[in-house]
């Protein structure tokens, strides 16, 4: 689940129109960066799911850059990654569907 949420996020946000063998492994390289040093001591493989959000948009954003490197990300995507790499994440955050629940 948490590598298949931010690897569509980056996917879509990118406009890649595909995804290539180098976007699923920048996924695969990210989600275990992503793991907190109390996690790993308390012996978890993946994050906790409580972080999906956050986790998704980090991996999202690896995703965009390597369709970057690729050639494969559209131009609003490209325009984020030029700012550099943390107006990309917060573009991507600000992108995510958000929730509201009412009671």
């Amino acid at each position: 689940m948490l590598f298949h949420a931010g690897l569509a996020l980056g996917a879509f946000l990118g406009e890649t129109r595909y995804v290539s063998d180098g976007m699923l492994m920048a996924t695969a390289e990210t989600l275990p960066k992503l793991i907190g040093d109390e996690d790993v001591q308390a012996g978890l493989v993946y994050p906790r799911l409580q972080d999906i959000r956050a986790l998704s948009a980090e991996i999202a954003a690896e995703v965009i850059k390597v369709a970057a490197l690729e050639g494969h990300v559209g131009k609003v995507a490209r325009r984020q990654l030029d700012k550099g790499p943390h107006y990309l994440l917060q573009w991507i955050k600000a992108k995510m569907f958000h929730p509201q629940y009412t009671r």
